[in-house]
């Protein structure tokens, strides 16, 4: 705000001469791009996009086991797959004791993370209670 209004001063000034009323408009748009700049530049510099898509993938996963954990799952086995792989960050495996257990925890999974705003892209045999699969993107779930 403060820079704005030494431009309005200047404007005043009744010595302007045609040359400067040029470089004003230039100044103008450099002054509108700048702030962008330096946001970028701040985030780039702490490396925010990077280590956000990490945490939250590490935080997807971590969430999948707290809710199975709630469901009696047994056998839980979360992979890091970030240097091995580029189609998943995690992979969660676990196990159920019967064909419902399966089923209930990949249910409880899914309403969990869908009332978290978090579906899955897709699904493979939830219904049929032998296994399921669910792929999240960056963590992929099999019970």
């Amino acid at each position: 705000m403060a820079f704005k209004k030494k431009l309005r001063s200047k404007k005043a000034s009744p010595g302007a001469a045609k040359t400067k009323a040029k470089a004003k408009p230039n100044v103008k748009a450099k002054t509108k791009l700048q702030p962008k700049k330096k946001t970028m530049a701040k985030a780039a510099l702490k490396g925010r996009p990077a280590s956000r898509a990490q945490d939250t993938s590490r935080d997807l996963a971590e969430r999948i086991v707290q809710v199975a954990a709630g469901r009696k799952a047994i056998d839980i086995v979360v992979l890091d797959l970030r240097k091995l792989t580029s189609f998943a960050d995690y992979f969660v495996i676990m196990s159920g004791s019967s064909d419902r257990q399966v089923g209930a925890i990949a249910e409880a999974v899914r309403h969990e993370l869908k009332s978290a705003g978090r579906l899955p892209i897709s699904e493979e045999g939830v219904r049929q209670g032998h296994w399921a699969l669910i792929d999240y993107g960056d963590v992929v779930l099999h019970v």
